[in-house]
C-alpha cells in the first residue's frame, strides 16, 4: 500500500510475503529508492511488475515541460496537487488518472471532469473505494 496522507509504503500483506521479499513496513521520502525483484520506487515514479505509476504529490510538474514525453499507465494524484491535469501532460503521456480519496470534494469533480474531457480513464478513490493493481 502506498499511502497519500504520509508517502509511505507500507506492505500490510504480512510478515511471510515482507520476509520473502525483504522488506518490513518503513516511509519512504523523496529521494529514498526502494527495490525488490517486483517493485521499485523513486519517488515520485513507482514500477510494479511493469505498470509505470506516477506520484502526483505537489506541485513540481505543474511548472515544467518536457519536449519527449514519458509514458506513465497511471499518474496517482493526491490532495497535495493544486495543477490541472494539463499541466502533468506537458510532460507525460498518462494513459489513467487515479484520484485520492482525500481529495476536497469540488476539487475531485473538477479533475474528473477534465479526464473526461480529455479522454483520460479516471478512478475515483473517494466513490468507488480502494484502487488495486492486479500484476499481469
Amino acid at each position: 500500500v502506498i499511502s497519500s496522507d504520509t508517502c509511505t509504503m507500507l506492505p500490510t500483506i504480512g510478515s511471510e510475503w515482507r520476509a520473502h521479499e525483504h522488506l518490513s513496513a518503513q516511509q519512504v521520502n523523496m529521494g529514498d529508492t526502494i527495490a525488490t525483484p517486483h517493485i521499485y520506487v523513486a519517488l515520485p515514479f513507482v514500477q510494479y511488475y511493469n505498470t509505470q505509476l506516477l506520484w502526483v504529490n505537489d506541485d513540481s510538474w505543474r511548472y515544467s515541460y518536457s519536449h519527449q514525453l514519458r509514458h506513465v499507465d497511471y499518474a496517482i494524484i493526491t490532495e497535495n496537487y493544486n495543477g490541472k491535469i494539463a499541466h502533468l501532460l506537458k510532460n507525460f503521456n498518462i494513459a489513467n488518472i487515479v484520484l485520492s480519496e482525500n481529495i476536497y470534494p469540488s476539487r475531485l469533480n473538477n479533475l474528473k471532469q477534465e479526464c473526461l474531457h480529455r479522454g483520460i480513464p479516471c478512478y475515483d478513490a473517494r466513490n468507488n473505494g480502494t484502487w488495486t493493481i492486479i500484476p499481469h
